[in-house]
């Protein structure tokens, strides 16, 4: 008979910070909210390093959680003098960059497809509705939660990047 060990859950494990192994995908440029100019990065996990290999799947107690393929959340560069910059440009090393950017034109088709060593952590949020006009009006400026059938808040777990580490030296990892 198969039960809840035999199966391999989809997402974000307990326990998760760890080093993992990550691609970019859907590299854009654009303006921040404050009309600066931004990078945002979306990554996706391929798994955890073992040696010069990525091992896709992780155990937590009885439970297998498969973490390749999970998407973290989006990470922003902004492109303006000061330590927001120096980011910029220790990521441009670390993948074989020179250490300067055109703040007008970055080269992201060059970040598209990199595979990085990072650390990654996750982050629990409470999904909530949408705000209706009304909401709005009252000065509301968050949803109500949004409940299950026992009333009690559904929250979700997303990845998030700790901090990239270094490029990815070992086996080419599986596409998704």
């Amino acid at each position: 008979m198969l039960t809840d060990q035999d199966s391999t859950k989809l997402g974000v494990p307990p326990a998760f910070k760890d080093r993992y192994v990550v691609r970019v995908i859907e590299p854009k440029f654009g303006l921040s909210k404050k009309d600066n100019p931004m990078i945002t990065l979306q990554l996706e996990v391929v798994g955890v390093p073992v040696g010069n290999k990525i091992v896709p799947i992780v155990q937590r107690g009885n439970q297998s959680w498969q973490v390749a393929g999970l998407r973290t959340n989006a990470v922003y560069l902004t492109l303006k003098a000061g330590p927001a910059l120096g980011r910029v440009l220790d990521f441009h090393e670390m993948i074989g960059l020179p250490r300067t950017v055109d703040e007008t034109n970055p080269p992201i088709q060059e970040y598209n497809g990199k595979v990085l060593e990072a650390i990654l952590t996750s982050e629990e949020s409470i999904q909530r509705k949408a705000l209706t006009p009304e909401d709005v009006a009252a000065g509301k400026t968050v949803g109500d939660p949004i409940l299950d059938n026992d009333g009690k808040e559904i929250k979700s777990v997303r990845a998030s990047l700790v901090q990239f580490l270094c490029l990815w030296r070992g086996e080419e990892p599986a596409g998704f």
